[in-house]
């Protein structure tokens, strides 16, 4: 179990940004207690809590970026199927300088872009910055094992930004995330013991849903659905 958070936000300087997340993060080290991070680049600020489990070295270490620089990514979870996915991309040619799963999906997405969700049988929340596009692609497994949720930057629309996190918890250390109990919330989790959809207990806080994924960029944002039982 790793942690993960992000925060994106278009025209402001990252400064505040990446004091915020540290506040953020730090809610996050149970999850993650062996390495702790935070980066900073512009427009955006990823942070990582680590379990180290596949690849122990430091070099597995998140946020991590691809043998470019061009791509960034923070993970939590596990592809069991990884290695079969490193044989196929080494056959094409890519470059892999740790063992870990986390590159694996940072060199798949790379190749395949979105359809690379199809390739992973695991369980995973994840998010990628492309630095040259400026965008930001995140993901949740089919099933929704690993949590994400996010709030839009401003509290409106995620075409200001998103803050996310792999807890409701760590999500409101940030001063932007306002605490207020959702009504409808309590009512789903009074009457089915779940909150249905992507809502959550708090007001405006989103859960991204099972199988789907998210793009964010500068004025546009998509969210699909890439997998059906």
């Amino acid at each position: 179990m790793c942690g993960i958070a992000g925060s994106l936000v278009w025209d402001k300087s990252n400064n505040e940004e990446y004091r915020n997340l540290n506040k953020v993060t730090s809610f996050l080290n149970h999850r993650g207690p062996n390495f702790s991070k935070v980066k900073k680049m512009k427009n955006i600020v990823l942070a990582h809590s680590r379990l180290a489990i596949i690849d122990l070295n430091n070099s597995a270490n998140q946020p991590m970026f691809d043998t470019s620089g061009k791509f960034c990514i923070t993970y939590n979870g596990e592809i069991y199927n990884f290695l079969e996915i490193k044989k196929n991309l080494i056959r094409k040619g890519v470059y892999f300088k740790t063992n870990s799963d986390t590159e694996v999906i940072l060199e798949s997405y790379k190749m395949w872009n979105e359809k690379c969700l199809n390739f992973f049988e695991g369980m995973f929340a994840f998010a990628i910055w492309d630095i040259k596009k400026q965008k930001l692609f995140v993901a949740r497994d089919r099933i929704g094992e690993k949590p994400l949720f996010y709030y839009p930057y401003d509290g409106k629309t995620l075409n200001s930004g998103i803050i996310f996190s792999s807890e409701i918890r760590s999500l409101l250390k940030h001063p932007n995330v306002k605490f207020k109990i959702s009504n409808q919330g309590v009512w789903d989790f009074l009457s089915l013991n779940y909150i249905l959809g992507n809502s959550s207990i708090v007001e405006g806080v989103r859960k991204l849903e099972p199988a789907h994924f998210m793009i964010i960029e500068k004025n546009y944002f998509s969210k699909k659905k890439y997998w059906h039982l």
